[in-house]
């Protein structure tokens, strides 16, 4: 499988609480985003426990090891690839 990450970009995560979901803000939250200029590369639906987010998202980012949940219920997190100008 070929991958979707380049390594001159920089990457980030949005999370929604599942009260934002349940409110309807998911739409809004993706329009945002992309009127920022940001391109949304991936995107999936998971529920985040504690443990999940302690033992995937505290060392360094890997894109692969984030979009591996299956087993998990279901709400909202989408990959971001952020073209920044630094």
């Amino acid at each position: 499988m070929e991958s979707i990450i380049n390594e001159k970009h920089e990457y980030g995560i949005a999370l929604l609480k599942p009260d934002g979901v349940e409110r309807g803000i998911l739409p809004k939250l993706l329009a945002y985003i992309q009127e920022d200029g940001m391109e949304i590369i991936k995107h999936k639906v998971v529920q985040l426990h504690k443990e999940d987010v302690f033992r995937n998202f505290v060392t360094d980012f890997d894109m692969n090891k984030v979009m591996s949940f299956s087993n998990i219920e279901e709400k909202n997190y989408s990959i971001i690839e952020s073209r920044i100008m630094v």
